[in-house]
């Protein structure tokens, strides 16, 4: 500590500021960050031991919009809403010997010929569901953006809103809040064209074939929605309690089944087992996050503080990732992992404007909120590499049988992964 003595004075004060962050468009519109320092206020951290408050925009949501494509897109088989719009997903075709990690995934929403949407995330990987049963797994905000933007009671969980919890405060702001003009808006690069190039860009236009893909179960993300048949979907009640899950499971994706794997410096990487939470590193570790085969892991540092995100009322506990550069819109889903041994770290779920930040849901979180929220799977765990997909000089052994662990009613069998060392065989 250091400042100027003050003869007169008998104690040190120490006044902590308060950060909120949110999106820019959430700023802009003053209304909803004033909720939240009206909630401050509420809570008493605006007393005189307290500083100022600030709010600083730039937090999105990791889906992207992408101009309407209809090229090499197949509509002949999707999944109606109960408002009559319907939903479909695709995969960018890549070679069938290549891992799923990374694949770019579109979603599109029509009515009758008219596309309402379009968005786009990664495949972030395959896992393994009640050990035979294969399925892709990207992030539920991508397909459920849409529906999310036209619920008017979640209109403001999508990503120009992201951030914001109006679901716990008044909706009349308070006098004492104060007028705009005590409430200074600093722009931190709206204008000086210095615009940093983003990690994991992709040109969805320049795709020229796109493979259906099958969304399967429930899929999350603060709502829900269910598949009930081969083309209907069911939403829950929209005056459900907002759901803190990110997630959509999907099939059709047999081509690319079989390992997660990734190329390191040319050297292939398996993704041989995930991490629980209280195995992920207690400081800063190395970490990748993983693209599709056409682009290489951009790498970064897991930070292991929890930071609190909440969305429509829906609180996700995540962690951040710190980059070279920013990381672009449409990762949404991309898994991450640990530099050194391979192993899951998370999934992305949102991104910072031009700041080279990331926020994900970790790998324990993901995995057990798919088994209490899909019926009927009471385990997961990452595929084994099958003897044709091995490269030489790759050996495999298995895990300590001794590290099962239970939680929620659910056994973790370890025994069901893998561990590889890479070796130099003569």
């Amino acid at each position: 500590m250091a400042g100027p003595r003050h003869i007169d004075q008998q104690r040190i004060v120490v006044r902590p500021s308060v950060w909120i962050r949110t999106t820019d468009e959430a700023i802009r519109n003053r209304s909803h960050w004033k909720k939240l320092e009206r909630k401050i206020k509420d809570l008493g951290l605006n007393s005189v031991e307290y500083a100022a408050i600030y709010v600083e925009g730039g937090l999105r949501l990791a889906t992207i919009h992408v101009p309407n494509l209809r090229g090499g897109l197949n509509f002949d088989h999707g999944f109606e809403f109960p408002d009559g719009n319907t939903l479909y997903a695709h995969v960018s075709m890549q070679p069938f010997n290549l891992s799923a990690c990374g694949m770019v995934c579109l979603v599109t929403v029509k009515r009758e010929d008219t596309i309402l949407y379009q968005g786009m995330s990664r495949i972030g990987g395959v896992i393994c569901c009640n050990d035979t049963t294969e399925r892709g797994i990207t992030s539920g905000h991508a397909m459920l953006y849409y529906f999310l933007q036209t619920n008017e009671q979640l209109s403001e969980t999508t990503p120009e809103n992201l951030g914001s919890d109006h679901s716990g405060f008044d909706s009349e702001l308070s006098d004492e809040g104060g007028s705009d003009d005590e409430d200074d808006l600093v722009e931190n690069h709206g204008s000086d064209g210095n615009i940093r190039e983003c990690l994991g860009a992709f040109r969805v236009n320049e795709v020229d074939d796109w493979v259906p893909i099958t969304p399967t179960g429930t899929i999350y993300f603060v709502d829900r929605a269910t598949i009930l048949a081969p083309n209907l979907v069911e939403v829950s009640s929209s005056s459900a309690e907002p759901i803190p899950r990110d997630f959509a499971l999907v099939s059709s994706m047999d081509r690319w089944l079989g390992e997660n794997s990734y190329l390191w410096h040319g050297t292939k990487r398996v993704i041989h087992h995930w991490f629980w939470d209280d195995e992920l590193p207690k400081d800063r570790q190395r970490v990748l996050i993983l693209f599709d085969a056409k682009q290489s892991p951009a790498p970064g540092f897991f930070i292991p503080s929890i930071i609190p995100l909440v969305i429509g009322g829906a609180l996700f506990l995540t962690r951040k990732v710190c980059l070279d550069a920013p990381l672009s819109q449409g990762t949404s889903g991309s898994w991450v992992v640990d530099q050194e041994t391979g192993g899951l770290c998370g999934s992305i779920i949102a991104v910072f404007d031009q700041e080279p930040y990331a926020l994900m849901i970790t790998s324990e979180t993901l995995f057990l909120d798919i088994m209490r929220g899909s019926r009927g799977i009471v385990s997961i765990h990452l595929p084994r590499p099958k003897p044709d997909f091995l490269d030489e000089g790759i050996v495999i052994e298995p895990v300590d049988k001794g590290k099962a662990k239970v939680q929620e009613g659910h056994a973790y069998q370890p025994w069901l992964q893998t561990n590889l060392q890479l070796c130099a065989i003569d």
